[in-house]
């Protein structure tokens, strides 16, 4: 089922006073609304704020007016193909140095754009288990230099 913008959670224009408390904000770009419910428990559990984004224009927005540590992207969405919208958040003033994680149950398209260099910190197989996800995502907040060989996770 697609998430409708109402069923969101809002992010305002100023930053929410969660982030100042938090381990470090995460956007979750998916239009899936079982796999938000899950990802973006799984995060705020360990202390994360999570803003999520059902569309790629809704990622572009939050990107372009607020600091993110570091994207969750799902490759297959409403409005833009994950490829193409990791290219204009790269573009980004922000964008190079946030770590964006592919994330996708279409095990063959992770594997394609690493081969092609898309330039992904990370693949992420769905479904994914809980503690896995946090701990790629701690990995890839320790270490959010571009690697040459981005690991592709598959569970």
């Amino acid at each position: 089922m697609a998430l409708a913008s109402s069923d969101l959670q809002s992010y305002p224009g100023q930053a929410h006073p969660r982030l100042e408390k938090s381990l470090g904000t995460i956007l979750v770009v998916e239009d899936n609304w079982v796999a938000c419910e899950i990802v973006k428990s799984t995060l705020e559990s360990r202390g994360y704020s999570v803003f999520l984004a059902p569309t790629g224009k809704m990622a572009l927005d939050f990107m372009s007016n607020h600091e993110c540590d570091l994207v969750l992207l799902d490759l297959m969405l409403p409005d833009v193909e994950g490829a193409t919208l990791l290219e204009r958040l790269r573009r980004l003033p922000r964008g190079e140095q946030t770590p964006i994680l592919a994330f996708s149950a279409f095990v063959s398209r992770l594997e394609d754009l690493r081969k092609m260099g898309a330039r992904f910190n990370a693949y992420i197989a769905k479904p994914v288990e809980p503690q896995t996800l946090l701990d790629i995502v701690e990995q890839n907040l320790r270490h959010p230099t571009l690697p040459p060989t981005p690991a592709l996770y598959v569970l």
